[in-house]
């Protein structure tokens, strides 16, 4: 059925409420949220939770060191570069290891 064909959601005084239509579902259901936000959950290809937290923290894919220096290799995204301010060579992480570009 589509959006159109149901009734949203009315709290007690007949006002509607925050609300969204699943189609999975094929009903509208309640937002939920905290401090005037809304909740969302994103999931990977898997069905698991994402974590938005690590996201945004990993959202850095710029590093910067000397040569000497060690590299980062935990929670790396493939594609990040690192800049070696003393030799100016370029590595790119490849999800395993640092290649210089």
């Amino acid at each position: 059925m589509a959006f159109n064909t149901k009734s949203i959601i009315k709290d007690l005084n007949q006002k509607p409420v925050p609300q969204y239509y699943n189609p999975n579902t094929d009903a509208y259901e309640v937002l939920q949220g905290a401090n005037g936000a809304n909740k969302i959950i994103l999931y990977d290809v898997s069905g698991n939770p994402v974590d938005i937290t690590k996201l945004v923290q990993k959202a850095n894919m710029e590093y910067y060191g000397k040569s000497t220096d060690s590299k980062p290799t935990e929670d790396v995204i493939v594609g990040s570069t690192y800049f070696e301010i003393d030799t100016t060579a370029v590595s790119m992480w490849d999800g395993t290891t640092w290649v210089v570009i």
